[in-house]
C-alpha cells in the first residue's frame, strides 16, 4: 500500500489543522479559567460539525448508504474532536482532533495553559502532513 500523501493534499492537510488551531484559539478566547471540557468539546463539535455518530458494531453498510459517508471516508472526513483535563496538572487544557486519511487517521494535540486568566496556546504536535 501506498502510504505517500500526494503535495496537494499535504497543503490542504495543513490548512485544515491551522483552521483547527485558529478554531480552538478563538473558543478559548472567551472561556473562563474553570471551562469544563466536556462543555468545550461539544460547543467545538457542534461548530465544526465534528463527532459525527459512529455506526452500530458490526454494522453492514453498503456502498448505497451514504448516512456514514463522513465516517468512512478519506483525507479530512470524519472530524473528531476531544477535550480533557490532564489529571494532576493544574490549568491545562488539552484538544486534540482527529481527521481520516487514506490509510488510516491523522491527529493534532493542542495545549493550552492558563496564564493570568487566559488560555494560552502551549503546544501543537502534528505530523508533518
Amino acid at each position: 500500500m501506498d502510504v505517500s500523501v500526494p503535495p496537494t493534499v499535504a497543503v490542504k492537510i495543513t490548512q485544515l489543522k491551522d483552521a483547527l488551531s485558529h478554531a480552538s484559539d478563538a473558543a478559548l478566547a472567551c472561556a473562563e479559567p474553570s471551562e469544563n471540557p466536556i462543555e468545550l468539546q461539544k460547543r467545538l463539535a457542534q461548530m465544526l460539525h465534528a463527532n459525527a455518530p459512529e455506526p452500530p458494531a458490526n454494522t453492514a453498510i453498503s456502498k448505497d448508504d451514504h448516512r456514514y459517508d463522513e465516517i468512512l471516508g478519506s483525507y479530512g472526513h470524519n472530524l473528531r474532536v476531544q477535550v480533557s483535563r490532564p489529571p494532576a496538572v493544574a490549568g491545562v487544557l488539552l484538544i486534540q482532533y482527529f481527521t481520516n486519511i487514506e490509510c488510516g487517521a491523522d491527529s493534532m494535540l493542542l495545549a493550552y495553559e492558563l496564564r493570568d486568566g487566559t488560555w494560552m496556546q502551549k503546544l501543537r504536535w502534528q505530523s508533518r502532513h
